[in-house]
């Protein structure tokens, strides 16, 4: 199978099955998923960041959790000097750039739904799953 990186954004709309579910799960069909080791830290954060703001009960927050930790996803190293460039130059932040580059290090496309991360993954020619997504004319 090819590996595939996937982000916080892609696996969130999965776990609360957002309008994107289903294209996010035709894009990883058949992937070998991957991601830095900052997933799970960043998954975290947005779920208490849903709790905070009445999205989200800490029942159902633990459940989103308790999925994620069942979705087959490998962390891989990534060169944390590279991505603090890229944050810098890109103007995105710490966990977006970990993303960039563990696809670049990887040659894998990136399973994102977020459209700034789409949008500088694109300049920087990484492949993109899915390929489009409803919004990417605002950022191209």
């Amino acid at each position: 199978m090819r590996k595939q990186v996937a982000d916080a954004s892609a696996i969130l709309a999965v776990l609360f099955d957002e309008p994107a579910a289903g294209a996010v799960r035709e894009a990883s069909r058949e992937r070998d998923l991957i991601s830095p080791g900052s997933l799970p830290w960043e998954i975290g954060n947005a779920l208490v960041l849903g709790i905070r703001k009445g999205r989200l009960t800490v029942e159902t927050a633990t459940q989103a959790l308790r999925e994620y930790e069942e979705i087959p996803i490998r962390m891989t190293p990534i060169d944390r000097a590279e991505a603090l460039t890229i944050a810098e130059t890109e103007s995105v932040y710490a966990y977006d750039a970990y993303m960039l580059t563990c696809a670049h290090r990887h040659s894998a496309p990136l399973l994102t739904l977020d459209l700034q991360l789409r949008s500088v993954a694109r300049q920087r020619d990484i492949a993109l799953r899915p390929e489009a997504i409803d919004g990417d004319e605002r950022y191209q």
